[in-house]
């Protein structure tokens, strides 16, 4: 397994997405971001979609690293994430390439009523399809028979 490292104060999460009435919705939250006093924050960054009906565009994870020697960027950026899921972002080392983001998926209750109504959907198409493809049957054997008479 992966290791999901240590807790980093300031670390910035960020998604972008459209909600239900089409505009832009962008959202951020830190983690450990106050941690004077030996403050007990949890080791974690948690922030709802509110009414989502899409995909998240981009998750953004950032970590405000000063640094002299490199000017290199401390970001990664994920696109596409699935809404209704807890995702698990690792910043593990000082190189984003190296970042990883896991997602794990809670299905909901509607998974069953979903699956309820493309069983439905599947057994009316093959019954339409049997039941069609019988008439043609039907109606070649009988196009067969009056075409039969005309060769005797």
């Amino acid at each position: 397994p992966k290791p999901y490292g240590v807790n980093a104060p300031g670390v910035i999460f960020k998604y972008k997405m459209q909600d239900v009435t089409g505009s832009r919705l962008t959202a951020k939250a830190v983690q450990l971001g106050m941690s004077t006093h030996s403050a007990l924050n949890v080791p974690y960054s948690v922030f709802g979609l509110g009414t989502a009906s899409y995909y998240i565009e981009e998750f953004y994870m950032g970590v405000p690293i000063a640094s002299k020697i490199t000017d290199s960027a401390h970001f990664y950026s994920w696109f596409g994430a699935i809404p209704n899921s807890q995702m698990v972002a690792s910043p593990t080392g000082s190189d984003p390439e190296f970042w990883y983001l896991n997602a794990f998926v809670h299905p909901s209750e509607g998974v069953i009523h979903v699956a309820i109504v493309l069983g439905v959907a599947l057994a009316v198409l093959g019954a339409s399809i049997l039941c069609l493809d019988q008439r043609e049957k039907y109606q070649d054997q009988m196009e067969k028979q009056l075409t039969a008479h005309a060769f005797l």
